[in-house]
């Protein structure tokens, strides 16, 4: 059994003890240089519970209910501030007289969630995982406070900035300590949970919005976290140990540029500026002003330039890097980072674009559009969680990854096909089959890069694959926003050239059959003509969602069949063997 050859061997000391023909006991020299490899090796890895041994290594009972129901309402609090607002807007935009600044609500939290991804990576691997962890929550909740407290739109936008720094720390730092609490076998479990968190924060946000902003204040969107995310603060102070990701002894006697060097500051610089050009880029893209604008031409520009130095820098780092080449470079990690990132955008614009169907084709206002969203979210939260659980039971995470492909691309297909008359039972069979298949396989990604990554380097994988998820989802709504503007005009002008297009185009989703009817007099054909118009401009948007659900088959057959329940890495297999070699050389003394 694969097992049972990974377990650490009594024969390792035994033979040290008694088998005096051996070389390497009867080498002094030898020896000697050995073992102070071996221990100069432990010192500088954290202490992290090694995949061999036992399970009760890692926290079991409560201790382990404790720290993953923090994590999960961590997860859910910063996944809540993605789409808490949009029911919110427009009534801060209101009070603060600020329609301008609007984009920036949510691009302030996308920019920094998306370019603090990597940075915490390093961070991660160099220092306590559970300190890091902490910090990152610690500024969420300044964050969250500043905009609560915002006296002005500039404040707000600022503080949606700061909690995007924590929040990146927060991304990845529960799926880290996954990997430290959990063992290997056991970890699509929880990643599923993790994963259902997002699920449920897509649709419960901006109801949460809009409860709030009626009933008290919208700045109970922001204040709410203050309580929830001190409960997980305290919790995982409490309960999570010390020492997982320890601070290497290596940093003892250094200077403190010497220290600094370690964190990679001319990468972590380099990858800020680029994330942060191709953001704005993304932003303003066919938005705010036309691609051929300048300023998106330098903004991509900047990027290009900045991030092709970053690679170079990254490449002559090596180990130092914030990430290593041995890690972009291996084929499962390669493949799961870009699955991470297609399946993300295909989410992204589906469930961008059925509260804009809901509202503009079928009536709904703002609660009825997020009640009507409830069988994608269900199937996706459904299917996360009980995939985790049948990863767990057979081992192998490649086929759900496949299948996962699949399915979401025959939804998005289906929801192509809706049209405005569409019967109930179609829209939510295409949302339900769509939800399951980006449910049962997003969360595989993290599984399958901690499952080929030795301890030391699945930091810097899972900070990767997080960051590509941020990624993946603002690119996805950058793409369907494009796509559905490009298409409406060009239908209206083709269709209906000598109707005002700002009548439509500049009609909030709940206004446009109102508006257009008011236009027209109730013509009632008019009014199903641009519903018309309107509704194949949304589908063309699940388009490009079909597009991407199909593309991300290919990282899928890209990513090794391993089993979690098998599989070893040979890095922890050669750790325990360092570590029995210790053990024998201290009781020869």
């Amino acid at each position: 059994m694969v097992e049972q050859n990974l377990s650490p061997k009594p024969s390792l000391a035994s033979s040290r003890k008694h088998s005096s023909s051996s070389q390497e006991g009867n080498n002094p020299v030898e020896k000697r240089v050995d073992q102070d490899q071996i221990t100069g090796d432990i010192e500088a890895t954290a202490y992290i519970p090694d995949e061999n041994a036992s399970e009760t290594d890692y926290p079991t009972g409560i201790k382990l209910i404790s720290i993953s129901a923090s994590l999960c309402l961590c997860t859910l609090l910063v996944a809540l501030d993605a789409t808490i607002l949009a029911t919110a807007i427009p009534t801060i935009t209101s009070q603060f007289n600020s329609l301008s600044d609007v984009a920036w609500y949510n691009s302030a939290l996308l920019l920094t969630t998306s370019a603090f991804q990597i940075p915490y990576a390093r961070a991660y691997t160099l220092l306590s995982t559970k300190y890091t962890f902490l910090f990152s929550v610690l500024v969420f909740e300044i964050g969250s406070a500043v905009c609560g407290a915002a006296p002005n739109s500039t404040a707000l936008i600022i503080g949606r900035a700061v909690q995007g720094v924590g929040g990146a720390g927060i991304f990845a730092g529960c799926f880290i300590i996954i990997s430290q609490t959990v063992p290997l076998r056991r970890r699509s479990i929880f990643a599923g949970l993790l994963g259902a968190m997002f699920g449920i924060a897509s649709v419960v946000g901006p109801l949460i919005g809009g409860a709030f902003t009626t009933g008290v204040s919208w700045r109970w969107c922001f204040y709410i976290n203050l309580p929830l995310g001190a409960i997980a603060f305290a919790v995982v102070w409490f309960i999570l140990p010390a020492e997982l990701g320890k601070t290497p002894e290596s940093f003892k006697g250094k200077r403190w540029w010497e220290v600094l060097y370690r964190f990679d500051p001319i990468g972590t610089v380099l990858f800020l500026g680029s994330i942060i050009s191709l953001q704005l880029a993304i932003q303003w893209g066919g938005l705010l002003y036309p691609w051929s604008d300048a300023r998106v031409i330098a903004t991509l520009v900047v990027f290009g330039v900045l991030f092709i130095i970053w690679v170079l820098v990254q490449w002559r780092e090596g180990d130092n890097a914030t990430v290593p080449k041995d890690v972009v470079t291996q084929r499962s990690v390669a493949g799961a980072v870009l699955y991470s990132m297609i399946s993300a955008g295909a989410f992204t614009i589906v469930v961008y674009y059925m509260p804009i169907w809901f509202q503009a084709i079928k009536g709904d206002d703002a609660v009825e559009s997020g009640i009507h969203q409830l069988p994608i979210i269900l199937s996706f939260v459904v299917f996360s969680i009980s995939a985790g659980g049948l990863v767990a039971a057979v081992g192998y995470y490649v086929p759900f990854l496949i299948l996962g492909s699949i399915l979401a691309s025959i939804g998005a297909g289906l929801l192509m096909t809706l049209k405005p008359h569409a019967a109930t039972g179609e829209w939510i069979g295409y949302l339900i089959l769509f939800g399951a298949g980006i449910g049962m396989s997003m969360e595989q990604c993290n599984v399958a890069i901690q499952t080929v990554l030795p301890q030391e380097r699945i930091p810097a994988g899972t900070s990767l694959a997080v960051f590509a998820r941020s990624f993946g989802g603002s690119l996805g709504a950058a793409i369907g926003q494009n796509v559905f503007e490009k298409r409406l005009n060009e239908n209206l002008a083709n269709v209906l050239p000598n109707l005002d297009k700002s009548i439509v185009s500049g009609s909030g989703a709940t206004n446009l059959i109102a508006n257009v009817q008011a236009i027209s007099g109730g013509d009632q054909g008019l009014v199903g003509q641009v519903l018309e118009l309107y509704n194949n401009g949304i589908t063309q948007a699940f388009l490009a969602a079909l597009i991407l659900a199909a593309m991300s088959l290919l990282p899928a057959l890209l990513v090794e069949w391993k089993n979690v329940k098998k599989e070893k890495r040979a890095q922890d297999d050669a750790k325990m063997k360092n570590k029995s070699k210790v053990e024998s050389g201290t009781e020869e003394k």
